[in-house]
């Protein structure tokens, strides 16, 4: 018979491994890992190594936490429902990983890769709660969180290096500071877009059926320019946005501010599945 740790453990790699439609299919027993997750990732925050009592750096716990946040359902158990002690609120939950970040964030700075990964780690999970209305304005109200999200995504500095570290499940600590601005209504520069230039194709159309612009953000990849900057700006540009989605995309929460900034400016968006249509519970 497993033990508890070892329970936990077989539902750490479950959740690891399953899509978010598969997470939900067994609502107790993911509810019961983040109860367990939740709850030693309050321990090991209180210990100066990071270490909760069975041997987790508290990087483990949330890790699993941030790839379980894809699914909006499991954050909001997680932020309004999860049975911890001391108990824990909406408010208190949040306040945890902002205090989590602004503090692996200063251990960051010293290129160590394991405070480095946690801090993308809760990044990413602060990133997951940004999409929320109802819980964004708990971070907005955080004048260092701000402060601190804005200086690392202004950090020309930062390096891909770790990068190499990150799950699939996760983004780079810039985007996902970026992401967060971005959710939180913050751009650190909103370019004007002139539109004059699509006159002339608007005119050759009037002539050429098959003459349109095309932008494709697959051949912007290898630049080393921002490329959420150059997907931005097409987005403004277009008349439609072509999306063609599979499971990937709906698990990608640079994919979601991609679809979030074409809805929020009223963009006509045509959707293309590809294969059979993917779990989302934000689209």
């Amino acid at each position: 018979m497993l033990n508890d740790t070892n329970n936990l453990l077989l539902s750490m790699a479950i959740a690891l491994l399953s899509t978010p439609k598969q997470i939900r299919s067994d609502n107790k027993r993911m509810n019961r890992s983040l109860n367990q997750l939740l709850q030693i990732t309050m321990e090991a925050s209180k210990i100066e190594n990071h270490r909760s009592n069975v041997g987790f750096h508290i990087s483990e716990p949330l890790g699993v936490l941030a790839k379980l946040f894809v699914d909006d359902h499991s954050l909001e158990y997680a932020l309004s429902h999860a049975e911890t002690d001391p108990q824990l609120d909406v408010t208190s939950t949040i306040d945890l990983f902002v205090k989590l970040f602004i503090e692996f964030r200063g251990a960051s700075v010293q290129k160590n890769q394991l405070e480095h990964f946690t801090c993308t780690i809760l990044l990413n999970i602060l990133w997951s709660i940004s999409f929320q209305d109802h819980y964004k304005t708990k971070l907005q109200q955080n004048e260092e969180f701000f402060k601190t999200v804005k200086s690392l995504a202004m950090d020309s500095s930062e390096t891909v290096v770790v990068d190499d570290y990150v799950p699939s499940s996760m983004e780079s600590m810039k985007k996902a500071a970026n992401g967060i601005l971005y959710n939180l209504n913050e751009t650190l520069n909103d370019k004007k877009v002139d539109m004059t230039n699509k006159q002339p194709i608007l005119a050759e159309l009037a002539r050429k059926a098959n003459l349109f612009s095309l932008w494709i953000d697959r051949d912007h990849l290898s630049s080393n320019e921002d490329l959420w900057e150059k997907i931005a700006l097409g987005i403004k540009q277009s008349y439609v946005v072509l999306c063609l989605l599979s499971q990937d995309y709906f698990n990608s929460k640079s994919c979601r501010k991609e679809a979030s900034f074409a809805v929020k400016r009223k963009k006509e968006i045509i959707p293309i599945y590809i294969g059979e249509p993917g779990d989302c519970d934000w689209l």
